[in-house]
């Protein structure tokens, strides 16, 4: 799945520090790489498909609640205060 998204390359940018083993640290660079991308795109690129994937999930959730009747009637802006929507 192509998950790549722009973004506003002008906005402020926020550092981040993250941990990985030297191991994982050297796939994902390679694969960063192998992408054509810098690894702070790559990185930004697998959140950016991560969360996707994961509202995607709760959105499905939520679908199959209302389709099962299950589902509490709630209004469209209460809706999207749910977490990962």
């Amino acid at each position: 799945m192509e998950c790549r998204e722009s973004y506003d390359r002008a906005m402020a940018k926020v550092r981040i520090r993250v941990s990985l083993d030297p191991d994982e640290a050297e796939r994902v660079r390679f694969h960063a790489e192998r992408a054509g991308m810098d690894l702070s795109s790559y990185l930004l690129n697998a959140a950016i498909c991560q969360m996707a994937d994961a509202e995607g999930r709760v959105a499905q959730q939520r679908l199959e609640e209302i389709r099962s009747g299950d589902a509490e009637v709630v209004s469209a802006e209460d809706l999207a205060k749910e977490p990962g929507l």
